[in-house]
């Protein structure tokens, strides 16, 4: 099998026997390896995984080791790579994205490049005693991060510092969330935790939100501060549009006038007064759909321009009562140059950001994408912008230059030379949209710009910041770090010089890693050496063997490594493996040995590889495979030729068979047909495999023969109880709680081992009947049949049916089977789990698992039950016993009952198609013999007071299955009128008289959740209105069934209700209209984050608890579980009654 498939005795999903594991003969274990393909894919893929432990994906040798792999891999030295060696050649550095902070990465890079804002963060200074620890202030690591941009050699930073000093512990990065309220929240905690006056100055601006009346002209109102302005933009077409839309106003009738002294109309308005150095613009791109109350985005494209003239927006005088000073700083230009478009690609939902960037000075705009930066096309950036410049080019034109040797950014430039062309040629009033001379086109492009950064343009501006303004300890940070970069760059391009291939001959498959230096000679005495002692047993020397670029997935050998001078890259044994195709490099090889005296075979470049299997009927094994390339347009005649060639064999007598291994992949194909082409049959496409019989055309076909009868052989796993340790001893289990959860596991691991021992397999053709494969796995560990259980799993099911096929228990390949020791039960027979429930709704006690015949009367059972467990355990006589299905409640000492097991039935009809080995019975005291039938339906009940506030102990009600609400009443009134109240009730005047008898109709029930019942106060809010109809089926009432819980009580007792209550009630009406809420951007100010760092510590203390506590219930749960059976439960098989007929 090692010939065909290396992987010796791994066990995989393929079924290789090892050494001692079976006593089939040789061709069974290569039968076994081509009953896997009966999968395909999916299974070569797992044997090659399994059973080359160094492979790290199917059909690869891994080749060169790559960066995020081996950042990914955990401790990992070389994490300061993160996001790639070299700069992006814009020369700046990109944003690793957390997991959702792509909002963030698109912020700060927006602000790194505005030179003010920069320059200013530069200029502040940390203080410790001012400004806490270093760690946790925002400014300091904003400061660094900043500082990173601008000096670090890195292709990309992380802001993994800036995000812990926002207080975040690890989740908050992978929620996206808004990048203007991140900017808002932001620019806040800089002025609160380092009272930095840049903000105000430069991103704030004035306005004033006023009431002008229509019949004095007076105006009043008062002054607004901003940092950020949101506009419309649905409907929209221009950026011009929503400015004008914003600072329209509108119109309100009956305002009352101060000056006129009547209501008059008005017009409520905006004006703006002062405007930001820095002017933030957020497009509105969310909405809400009211209709269906989702969250929606508004995709209209809107007119960006690069230049936006913000004079007639700003108001010199509103007409107010001394309100109407001239606006602050209006005398001047209001021009204004886009820097920053920050995109929103994506759903209201969720979606990716990124930005448009201009960079000050050159006038070049930028794409910031996260980790990546990359300079915009001309293209692309008049898809984007409205103003161009008047000739072709683009923004990157003469113009730009022009302006940037004005030092203004190219801007201003711009607009001048597009007005100055504009007054030379007047707009045509024909010309469509997007014509010279016409209206600028809306780009649809700006559908999804969402925020907009300008800046006001004057001769101030500044273009550059000087590195030396970083402060002097940040610098040092960087220069450290960038040094480290140096180093690990150095050490990781030399690791990558270094290749890990993958080595297959006989055996496992084997790693060798090599440097790329190395010649393909060395390779091949390097490989040679890791498979030594094979070689010399095998008689092998060196001289005999080469390497082959191997698919493992198709067992077929490729080109040798020194292939002389054919296919499109020659190579011979002095070919450095530097040298060799990339692509191949990441395959893995194969030794291909030739006889003594004989030639390699002659690889045909561009031919179809395969791999030919001579079957020896005599001795029922296969040879060694013989690699073989073919033409892939060759015909089944042509492949004869080479194949009865290759393998020394009589053309006539050469029969080849074609086996891919499953049904849907044609089963066993003899490849009969001369003139039929390898392409046609698809060969290669998942097996490059073919099997050759020596035999002439009229005899029968051993091989097929072997095939069909193969393609049912299955292998099951089990375990070897004779391996395991004595039942009976205690357990392994930590030896303190501090030994942790992991040392618990660990443990268990142990533990199953002892107690289940060692595991091993068989192989059993699924169409034999279940006895065969017992008897099989009998003969392997010394042990009759009749002495162990099959058991699907540990705790599962025990097969009974010896006389089924293996196929219809559901067997498959690959699958395991759990061998237990004790006695087998018969068909019919089912272990059932008892418990024993003295009280009502209190702890039970387990008394273990049963065996019971499914033919047993439920009489039989008590009787038997009483027999066994009346002494020891108090279980009552039949007469006073009810046996009741049950079921876990994941409480130990709880259960949760079902219905009623009637003596007029057995358990066969008790437990349906449903019934199954651990399936629970509960036995209950009753105070005497009940008559009780499969028509009646057994409820939980409470009484609930409203006057007392007293729920009532649970008791049991019996109705008919088939009764309506009046008859669960009637049932319920006794109980009420006992339990009713004997003091007279408060009335409006006065005291009144006690409550006489209750009617049906004055018993109200209704079916809770068991969770509301742990607060009394939810009881008044229950459902208690309406009641349903008195002729309402039970069956259709909260679909009532054995063992539910009812809550019910005198509706003539009044609750009382309080508005938190009403409240309550309300809000759980409109529970199922109102949206969740969304968790807003948040950054911690030190003192939070210190007591949420306390916080988490306690809470993972508690968790510790609870899950070593769990751990320890799993632990002795599974041991309860292991132990079950050691010795052999009640049997009650003698006597047995005939099935008894229906009672219905």
């Amino acid at each position: 099998p090692s010939a065909v498939w290396p992987g010796g005795s791994i066990q995989s999903s393929f079924p290789v026997l090892s050494a001692g594991a079976s006593s089939l003969p040789r061709d069974h274990e290569l039968g076994a390896m081509f009953a896997g393909l009966g999968d395909a894919l999916a299974k070569r893929k797992q044997y090659v995984d399994n059973a080359g432990s160094v492979t790290e994906a199917a059909g690869t040798g891994t080749g060169r080791a790559e960066l995020s792999s081996a950042i990914s891999s955990g401790g990992s030295k070389f994490v300061l790579l993160q996001g790639g060696l070299e700069k992006s050649p814009t020369g700046f550095t990109g944003l690793v994205n957390q997991g959702a902070t792509c909002y963030l990465n698109s912020l700060i890079q927006s602000l790194f490049m505005v030179p003010e804002f920069r320059q200013a963060l530069y200029a502040w200074e940390f203080n410790e005693a001012d400004h806490g620890e270093e760690d946790r202030c925002l400014s300091r690591q904003l400061q660094r991060l900043f500082a990173q941009l601008q000096l670090s050699k890195r292709a990309a930073v992380t802001t993994g510092s800036l995000t812990k000093s926002f207080g975040w512990s690890g989740s908050e990065a992978f929620v996206q969330q808004d990048v203007q309220e991140c900017m808002s929240v932001i620019f806040a905690h800089l002025e609160m935790q380092s009272l930095w006056d840049h903000i105000p100055q430069m991103h704030e601006g004035k306005s004033f939100d006023y009431l002008k009346c229509h019949k004095c002209g007076q105006s009043r109102g008062h002054p607004e501060k901003f940092r950020d302005l949101q506009l419309g933009v649905r409907g929209m077409t221009s950026l011009q549009q929503s400015f004008e839309a914003y600072t329209s106003g509108e119109e309100m009738e009956g305002v009352e006038c101060p000056h006129c002294g009547t209501r008059e109309t008005h017009t409520k308005g905006i004006a703006f007064r002062k405007l930001p150095e820095i002017m933030t613009l957020q497009l509105r791109r969310f909405d809400m759909n009211y209709e269906t109350m989702q969250r929606v985005k508004v995709n209209d494209a809107v007119d960006i321009p690069a230049v936006i003239d913000m004079a007639p927006f700003i108001s010199t005088d509103d007409g107010g009562e001394g309100e109407g000073a001239p606006a602050e700083g209006a005398s001047g230009p209001q021009e204004y140059e886009l820097i920053s478009i920050c995109m929103h690609i994506g759903s209201a939902l969720s979606g990716h950001y990124f930005a448009y960037i201009k960079e000050s000075g050159t006038g070049r705009w930028l794409n910031f994408n996260d980790a990546n930066v990359t300079e915009l096309e001309q293209s692309q950036l008049a898809g984007i912008l409205s103003t161009l410049p008047p000739e072709e080019g683009g923004a990157g034109g003469s113009a730009g230059a022009a302006a940037s040797d004005s030092g203004i950014g190219g801007a201003a430039a711009v607009a001048a030379a597009a007005a100055a062309a504009a007054a030379k040629k007047p707009a045509d009033a024909s010309a469509k949209v997007g014509e010279r001379g016409g209206p600028a086109p809306v780009k649809p492009a700006t559908s999804n710009a969402y925020m907009l950064v300008y800046r006001k343009l004057h001769g101030g501006n500044v273009h550059a910041v000087d590195e030396a303004l970083v402060p002097a300890a940040v610098k040092a940070h960087i220069d450290e770090e960038n040094e480290k970069f140096d180093k690990l760059k150095a050490e990781w391009e030399e690791e990558r010089k270094w290749l890990n291939m993958t080595v297959y001959h006989t055996g496992p498959a084997k790693p060798l890693k090599v440097h790329e230096d190395r010649t393909v000679a060395e390779l091949t005495q390097m490989a040679f050496g890791l498979f030594s002692e094979i070689m010399e047993g095998e008689g092998v020397p060196i001289e005999r063997v080469r390497l082959r670029w191997f698919d493992a997935l198709k067992n077929a050998c490729l080109a040798p490594l020194d292939n002389g001078s054919s296919g499109s890259n020659p190579t011979t044994m002095d070919t450095k493996l530097k040298d060799l195709p990339e692509e191949m490099v990441r395959r893995p090889l194969k030794f291909e040995v030739k006889e003594e005296g004989g030639e390699f075979e002659d690889y045909l470049a561009n031919g179809l590889p395969l791999s030919i299997m001579v079957y020896d009927a005599d001795k029922q094994e296969f040879g060694e495979p013989l690699p073989l390339s073919v033409d892939p347009d060759a015909t089944v005649g042509q492949l004869r030729e080479a194949v009865a060639t290759r393998a020394k064999l009589d053309l006539e007598r050469t029969s080849i068979v074609w086996y891919p291994g499953a049904e849907a992949f044609g089963g066993v194909v003899p490849l009969e047909d001369p003139a039929v082409t390898l392409k046609s049959l698809k060969i290669g496409d998942v097996s490059s495999t073919l099997h050759v019989e020596d035999k002439l055309p009229s005899e029968p076909s051993k091989l097929s023969e072997y095939f069909e009868g193969l393609s049912n052989m299955i292998t099951i796993n089990f375990n070897d109880p004779r391996t395991a340790a004595d039942a009976g001893a205690q357990p392994r289990t930590p030896t303190t709680v501090d030994a942790g959860v992991a040392a618990m596991v660990k443990g268990m691991h142990a533990d199953e081992l002892a107690l289940n021992g060692e595991k091993k397999y068989v192989q059993v053709d699924q169409r034999k009947p279940l006895g065969e494969l017992k008897d099989q796995i009998a003969a392997e560990i010394g042990m009759a049949p009749s002495e162990f259980k099959l058991r699907r799993g540990a705790g599962g099911q025990e097969y009974k049916d010896l006389g089924m096929a293996v196929a219809l228990h559901g067997l498959e390949e690959g699958h395991t089977i759990h061998i237990k020791l004790g006695t087998p039960m018969e068909v019919g027979e089912w272990q059932f789990n008892l418990k024993y429930c003295p009280e009502l709704d209190g702890d039970v006690s387990a008394l273990g698992p049963f065996v019971l015949n499914e033919a047993m009367s439920i009489p039989d059972v008590k009787a038997v039950l009483h027999a066994q467990f009346g002494e020891s355990h108090g279980v009552p006589s039949p007469e006073r016993m009810r046996l009741r299905t049950a079921q876990s409640t994941g409480v130990m000492t709880r259960v949760k009952l079902g219905s009623v097991m009637t003596d007029d039935s057995i358990i066969a009809e008790v437990f349906g198609a449903k019934i199954a080995d651990g399936k629970m019975i509960a036995i209950q005291i009753t105070s005497g013999p009940e008559v009780f039938t499969s028509e009646h339906m057994l409820l939980r009940a409470r009484h609930w007071s409203p006057v007392s506030k007293v729920l009532g102990d649970v008791e049991e009600i019996g109705v008919l299955r088939t009764g309506n609400f009046s008859d669960l009443g009637a049932a319920l009134a006794p109980s009420v009128n006992e339990k009713r109240l004997a003091k007279p009730l408060e009335g409006a005047g006065g005291a009144v008289e006690p409550l006489g008898e209750a009617t049906v109709e004055d018993v109200y029930a209704v079916k809770p959740f068991a969770y509301l019942l742990k607060d009394l106060a939810n009881l008044p809010t229950l459902k208690w209105e309406p009641q349903p109809k008195a002729e309402t089926k039970l069956s259709n009432w909260g679909r009532l069934k054995d063992g539910d819980l009812i809550v019910y009580k005198d509706n003539r007792e009044p609750e009382d209700i309080t508005p938190e209550m009403a409240d309550k009630l309300a809000a759980e009406q409109l529970q199922t209209t109102i949206a969740h809420e969304e968790a807003g951007f948040q950054i911690f100010s030190p003192q939070q984050q210190k007591e949420r760092e306390e916080a988490r510590k306690i809470e993972n203390e508690q968790l510790k608890k609870e899950q070593e506590e769990k751990v320890k219930m799993i632990h002795a749960a599974a041991m309860e579980r292991a132990n079950e059976g050691t010795e052999a439960p009640a049997t009650i098989t003698s006597e047995l009654p005939p099935p008894a007929p229906s009672s219905s």
